[in-house]
């Protein structure tokens, strides 16, 4: 299971960076039509709130740059580090590879919605489905609890207490 978790990760990671650069040659390419001045931001009915220069029609871009890169650090990070668990090396693997995937599916959603809703609202100038965030926002929260869920199950189950004893 751990090493088609780890396939996912390589071909989320893969996608991810794919698709980031394909949303920006869209903003690239769309850019010249924009005029001089553009609404970045957004308030809780989605209509612009913040008008600024179009150069900051980046702005969704950079947030996904960061996600990407801070999500790809974390994964590195807790393959490097261990959890303090009392569980057997089998389970530790089994409970990073959970939160892998768990920061996979952060970053495919702050994808989804950075650079691909939010980056269409700006190109277009059109006003933000309200939807669509606590959509995402609902589906980061479940897949959380499943992650949670998902190691407190590891955890019981390859406790080193138990497999010694039992």
């Amino acid at each position: 299971m751990v090493e088609k978790l780890k396939k996912v990760h390589k071909y989320v990671t893969i996608f991810a960076w794919f698709a980031l650069g394909l949303s920006l040659v869209w903003f690239a390419t769309s850019y010249p039509n924009l005029p001089d001045e553009i609404g970045v931001h957004f308030d809780g009915d989605g209509n612009f709130d913040v008008h600024a220069e179009k150069y900051y029609g980046l702005y969704p871009y950079a947030v996904v740059l960061i996600t990407l890169i801070l999500c790809g650090l974390a994964s590195k990070l807790s393959k490097k580090v261990r959890f303090g668990l009392d569980i057997s090396d089998e389970g530790e693997e089994m409970v990073r590879a959970g939160l892998t995937l768990y920061l996979d599916i952060f970053k495919t959603a702050y994808l989804i919605f950075y650079g691909f809703v939010w980056a269409e609202c700006i190109i277009y100038q059109h006003s933000l489905n309200t939807d669509i965030p606590r959509i995402l926002l609902l589906a980061l929260f479940a897949a959380f609890i499943v992650f949670l869920v998902f190691a407190v199950v590891i955890i019981k189950k390859y406790n080193k207490k138990k497999v010694k004893h039992g």
